[in-house]
């Protein structure tokens, strides 16, 4: 049994993120769509950067769920974070995983960026 719920919250979203990572890796979005696989405006605007998009997300949300899983067992073990706060417990895997969003969508515009309008 957990002792600390900040470690069961980051445990707990640490494995959900882990598990989508996976299953978008292994079942990627073949076409573009609106409704399965990795959607922004920058990741549906050519098959190659939805390609691009689907294989890169995937492994980057499974590297950010086994980080937070990692991070979660250091909280359990007594590392840090002593003290219950949702603030924290919520915070880090939503500060996470806006920041992975932040690096994919540079990625994309990089390899990607808009054509020119002429």
């Amino acid at each position: 049994m957990l002792s600390n719920p900040n470690a069961y919250v980051i445990l707990l979203l640490g494995g959900i993120f882990a598990l989508t990572g996976a299953i978008l890796y292994f079942f990627p979005s073949k076409k573009i769509n609106g409704s399965y696989g990795y959607r922004t405006f920058a990741s549906m605007r050519s098959q190659a950067a939805w390609d691009f998009a689907q294989g890169y997300s995937s492994r980057c949300l499974g590297l950010l769920g086994l980080s937070l899983v990692f991070f979660g067992s250091l909280i359990e073990w007594g590392a840090f974070l002593r003290k219950p706060s949702l603030v924290i417990s919520l915070g880090i895997p939503i500060g996470a995983l806006l920041g992975t969003v932040v690096h994919i969508e540079r990625k994309l515009v990089r390899y990607f960026p808009k054509k020119p309008k002429s």
